[in-house]
């Protein structure tokens, strides 16, 4: 049985722990959180990082809780970066021709090595598919990490806008990328 609950303050959020799966909104797969809530020193914003995204608390968290062990949640996340980190692992699995068939083979792949029978929440396997999926992709291909496209690709603005064409975040994605090139200045990181 699930129950949904909406976390709308800091102490709530503050509860949040290492471990703990949740599904980003619109997002496929579940992510694991990597750290304890933190204060974000960019947004000065209580942030948790899960697979290098950082989540704030202001996004608009739904939790869809697992009555009997309270770890899985939902977190529809309103992030531009994240969103641009979407389109662009879909833009590549279209590029490179990633089927559902693809996909379906390669969870089978996970589970001959992690068959549910032999896992139970006290004893998970040693890796998520989400763990898993990036060391062995695609038959061997898979997108690069959040923090590669972060570095590599974000700054790109040709190819960022055109997977954003259709959306209203262009002028977020401009804010964003414009002051990410101001730290990178005041930092010398050019």
């Amino acid at each position: 049985m699930r129950r949904k609950i909406k976390y709308a303050d800091e102490e709530q959020f503050k509860t949040l722990k290492p471990g703990c799966k949740f599904e980003v909104v619109g997002m496929s797969g579940y992510f694991t959180a990597t750290s304890e809530p933190f204060v974000d020193e960019e947004t000065g914003d209580l942030s948790i990082l899960a697979h290098g995204v950082t989540v704030s608390y202001k996004n608009n968290i739904v939790v869809t809780q697992e009555a009997d062990e309270g770890k899985t949640f939902s977190l529809d996340v309103r992030d531009v970066k994240s969103l641009c980190y979407k389109l662009y692992q879909l833009d590549w699995k279209e590029k490179y021709r990633i089927t559902p068939a693809d996909e379906i083979t390669a969870m089978k792949e996970y589970l001959k090595i992690y068959p549910p029978e032999k896992f139970t929440a006290a004893n998970p396997p040693d890796e998520t598919f989400e763990e898993w999926l990036p060391k062995h992709g695609y038959e061997g291909r898979f997108y690069h990490s959040y923090e590669y496209f972060l570095e590599h690709i974000y700054s790109n603005s040709f190819y960022i806008e055109s997977i954003l064409a259709g959306t209203n975040q262009i002028e977020s994605y401009r804010k964003d990328r414009d002051k990410r090139e101001e730290e990178k200045d005041e930092r010398g990181d050019r």
